[in-house]
């Protein structure tokens, strides 16, 4: 199956073929930096398993809260607006993508690019603050194009991530029995559901080692999260 092919039977799954509203509603409001942070707790607030899922993150260690956050706008209050669009952008990704595994397991999937979030926000605030949350959706994204190879193949996908736990290049493995791989797949997807330009090039090339000098955006986002990815 050529790109081109790929692309097309991509598009033709009606469950992927459009952004749900909630999400698509979140990643406006991400991109619109003078939207009212009314307008992101009252999206959130609408959708009950995406209210409950940022609030279950929000009181998680990770983020070492004496008292407990209770309500969304507490969450706000809390953490920074950034910070909770991101986490909103990305639970309700994780939503979306629930339906696409078939051999990934899906828990280990996402606690791998959560991790792998955690890590990009932390090396960004360090290098590149303005980046930090754009680092963190990156981050929660860089891999969903391994459950679309896995929806697409998933005997022969399954053997691959078995080939790479046990020490191949999961990236040299996949170009050897697809056209493309999974950060190629993240790309496609991203695309058909209008993601900005600068996340689909950093999920693209996140396993690329980019040249430092060079400090277009989507570069910084692409060697950052590799960096992560590295130490996560």
């Amino acid at each position: 199956m050529n790109k081109l092919q790929f692309e097309a039977k991509l598009s033709s799954l009606q469950s992927l073929s459009t952004l749900p509203a909630v999400m698509a509603e979140v990643l406006r409001i991400c991109e619109d930096h003078d939207a009212p942070m009314s307008e992101l707790t009252d999206v959130i607030r609408h959708d009950p398993a995406l209210s409950t899922k940022v609030l279950k993150v929000v009181n998680s260690p990770y983020y070492g809260k004496s008292q407990q956050v209770a309500s969304i706008q507490s969450a706000v209050m809390t953490l920074g607006a950034a910070q909770v669009k991101a986490l909103a952008l990305s639970l309700s990704l994780y939503a979306v993508t629930n339906q696409l595994g078939d051999k990934v397991e899906l828990k280990d999937f996402w606690r791998h690019s959560l991790n792998v979030a955690c890590v990009s926000e932390l090396i960004a605030k360090r290098v590149a603050p303005q980046l930090a949350e754009e680092a963190f959706i990156v981050g929660c994204i860089h891999d969903i194009g391994m459950l679309i190879l896995d929806k697409f193949y998933p005997n022969e996908y399954s053997k691959i991530v078995q080939a790479a736990a046990g020490g191949s290049d999961l990236v040299k493995v996949e170009r050897e029995h697809f056209d493309c791989d999974h950060a190629e797949a993240g790309e496609l997807l991203l695309r058909i559901w209008n993601f900005p330009e600068r996340y689909c090039e950093a999920v693209s090339r996140h396993h690329e080692i980019v040249e430092l000098q060079d400090k277009s955006q989507p570069d910084s986002l692409a060697t950052i999260v590799n960096l992560a990815d590295k130490l996560a």
